[in-house]
């Protein structure tokens, strides 16, 4: 760091009037947990740049605002350059700043190929001026403000490099509302949970009991709070509106814009669902978080329910469960512990079976997300189809539309041997278009079972229709689509020789067959050759294979010849052949 600082000119770093460090010690700070690899070759000006200009946009900075400059450097215009194009941020260190510019700046299509977030102290007087920064000991004392430097694609369209620095002003906006009024939205759970207790409403009293339980679960710390609002009803039967309650919203939802809901232009099974008076409701948002991750926000809806049991609004939280919310036992989370047993009444089981304690284990591993949302007579069906596959090789497809027709949930169980990228790719081709879908999202479960598990959640357009299909002709497609030449041969196997003879034909000639093999010749093909290749007894016995290709030329032929021993070269076989005319 050294020689970086002594290649800057006297006067040319601004550290502030009142800051007793140099610059050694600012460069040596910055990129204090950056790996060696990340920064050899780079010429010390090119070290030293990025932190001068850091320094020049921190000069000013108000205490709610945050400073984001998105550029691509070049020795011409400052003096140091870089392959990739450049985004700096200065901003007060709060929860999931990084996170959250790194997954916007990917949103916007960009690959990030060194990311560099130091933690100043800095003092600034009242207009926001740069006064001093600090590290070590003395950091303690000052506001701390975080220093991300993102090297990203390079990009130097001015239109491109403003419409991605408004995209991360707009990111770190929600970033502040929602760690501002994060205790508020805190509070409101618990206040909803005791008033749920306190006053109950107009329905089964376990139902309140698991909502009220469930609420106090999520604020204790198993859900990343982002957003707040609250609904009323209003309107008769025929023009029902759900409206945003006047300054309810917190968070990512302080904006109250846009936030009516007219019932009519609904299908009709969501405006009944709407109205339903089930206390809790649990599912996926529409949007992607813009804060923390880059996945879609879960939604618990807390209807309000008056004393005749009729539907009057809504209180909304959107959030992200968070990693111990998915890593617990089902057991520890009221709402899902409640779901298994009514599953496992359902069913008939108890826990001190067999039955019952697998019943247990495949909840346990369920994809968690579908398992908040899927009813529990739609968890038997797939479960007790689960249990008749067994460890058998077969490929079984399950399709839970969502119940607000948004997306559409795809749980896909194959051979473990048959997963792969390409292979699972072949499957979202096709579920993309028998659901019509505009995005797709995906999670894998590979265990020592025979089968993988694959979860898709298939996005449709707002405001179309998820499509009716036959789940029996998709899974079909989704089988060929995950067959492979070694499966087919297999089946071919056991067509030309019977079940035992195939089996011990598989085991012997597993993997002998190389690509290039594959790639000329179908299963089919392989099965005849198998039986010439039986044929052999003796070292040196040959079998010969005189054929016709399948939709080949008039008089085009072929010629195999197969050796018990070594492959005959080309420069013994072609004089042979061309003596034959």
């Amino acid at each position: 760091m050294a020689a970086a600082a002594s290649s800057v000119p006297d006067g040319g770093a601004d550290l502030g009037p009142q800051s007793a460090l140099t610059l050694t010690e600012v460069l040596s700070h910055y990129y204090r947990y950056v790996s060696y690899e990340d920064l050899v070759g780079r010429e010390p000006h090119d070290i030293a740049g990025p932190v001068l200009h850091h320094l020049r946009d921190a000069l000013v900075r108000q205490h709610d605002d945050a400073v984001v400059s998105v550029f691509a450097p070049e020795v011409e215009h400052l003096g140091w350059s870089s392959h990739h194009s450049v985004v700096h941020v200065v901003a007060q260190d709060v929860p999931f700043l990084v996170e959250s510019i790194t997954a916007q700046i990917v949103r916007a299509g960009y690959a990030i190929h060194l990311v560099v977030h130091p933690i100043f102290g800095v003092e600034r007087d009242d207009d926001g001026e740069l006064g001093a920064i600090t590290v070590g000991q003395s950091h303690e004392a000052a506001h701390h403000e975080a220093w991300i430097h993102v090297e990203i694609d390079r990009e130097t369209d001015a239109a491109q490099l403003q419409q991605l620095a408004d995209g991360i002003r707009m990111v770190l906006r929600d970033v502040r509302c929602a760690v501002d009024d994060w205790p508020k939205m805190l509070a409101q759970a618990e206040r909803i949970a005791q008033e749920l207790e306190n006053t109950p409403p107009a329905i089964e009293p376990p139902e309140v009991a698991e909502a009220s339980a469930m609420l106090r679960w999520l604020a204790a710390d198993n859900f990343t709070f982002l957003g707040y609002r609250e609904y009323a009803l209003s309107g008769d039967d025929e023009d029902l509106q759900l409206r945003a309650v006047d300054g309810s919203g917190l968070g990512i939802l302080r904006d109250n814009s846009g936030s009516s809901l007219t019932f009519s232009t609904l299908p009709a099974e969501v405006r009944r669902l709407a109205l339903e008076p089930q206390l809790l409701v649990l599912t996926k948002a529409n949007s992607r978080s813009t804060v923390h991750r880059s996945a879609y926000l879960d939604y618990v809806g807390v209807k309000v329910i008056d004393n005749r049991g009729k539907v009057i609004g809504e209180r909304r939280f959107l959030g992200l469960f968070t990693a111990g919310a998915y890593n617990q036992s089902v057991r520890a989370i009221p709402y899902l512990s409640a779901k298994l047993d009514a599953l496992l009444d359902a069913a008939g089981l108890s826990t001190a079976s067999h039955s019952g304690r697998e019943m247990v284990q495949f909840v346990e591993t369920y994809p968690r997300d579908e398992l908040f949302s899927i009813s529990v007579s739609e968890l038997l069906d797939v479960a007790l189809q689960v249990a008749n596959i067994q460890e058998r090789r077969q490929v079984r497809v399950f399709v839970r539309p969502d119940d607000y027709a948004r997306f559409v949930s795809v749980l896909v169980y194959l051979p473990r041997d048959r997963y792969s990228t390409s292979v699972r790719h072949a499957i979202e081709r096709e579920l993309i278009a028998s659901f019509l879908g505009e995005t797709i999202d995906y999670t894998a479960r590979v265990s020592e079972s025979v089968l993988a598990r694959l979860h898709f959640i298939v996005r449709v357009p707002k405001g179309q229709r998820l499509p009716d299909i036959d789940v029996e002709d998709l899974e079909l497609r989704v089988e060929h689509a995950t067959r492979s030449w070694d499966d087919d041969l297999v089946d071919h196997l056991v067509d030309a020789f019977g079940e035992q003879r195939a089996a011990h034909l598989a085991k012997l000639y597993d993997r002998a067959f190389p690509e290039s093999y594959k790639q000329d010749f179908d299963a089919r093909a392989a099965v005849v050759d198998l039986g010439h290749i039986d044929s052999l007894v003796a070292p040196g016995d040959l079998a010969l294979s005189l054929y016709e290709p399948f939709g080949a030329s008039a008089g085009q032929r072929r010629f195999k010849v197969l050796s018990a021993e070594q492959a005959i070269s080309l420069s013994v076989a072609l004089p042979i052949l061309a003596r034959l005319g």
